[in-house]
């Protein structure tokens, strides 16, 4: 057998090898997904910076916390682009995001509303909108 039919041999079995992890892979994913979906904000943080040191490791770079509290990678290095990238690949779940403690209902007045589109109209447009008021009564 010469050199290159027994490196084709030796790669031939490793890309075997590599479909079967890359299944095994997507099928661990594929679980993982709806356990990290119904988890709390701490546990899926806790969950991304596994995968994040993990892959900060490979690739000789450490991970971040970015302005969104997810974990991340530096946006100014190469190392740092394709740790996010592996990231992506390997743990594409987003966390669930902070909601507000405290929601604020904004009421609409239908009246203020009215006004404000009645201070918008030209001074002989308002004229003529209050005299038909007047006509019908209303004021």
């Amino acid at each position: 057998m010469n050199a290159l039919n027994k490196q084709v041999a030796i790669q031939l079995t490793v890309t075997a090898q590599h479909i079967a992890v890359s299944k095994q892979l997507r099928n661990e994913m594929l679980k993982t997904k709806p356990l990290y979906d119904k988890a709390s904000i701490e546990e899926q943080l806790a969950t991304r910076i596994k995968f994040a040191e993990l892959i900060g490791k490979e690739n000789g770079i450490k991970p971040i916390m970015n302005n969104r509290g997810d974990v991340g990678f530096d946006r100014n290095t190469k190392k740092g682009d394709a740790a996010r990238n592996m990231l992506k690949y390997y743990f594409p779940s987003k966390p669930k995001q902070a909601t507000p403690t405290k929601k604020v209902s904004k009421q609409v007045d239908e009246a203020e509303e009215l006004l404000k589109k009645l201070y918008a109209l030209n001074k002989k447009a308002q004229t003529r909108f209050i005299a038909l008021l007047e006509q019908d009564g209303v004021i």
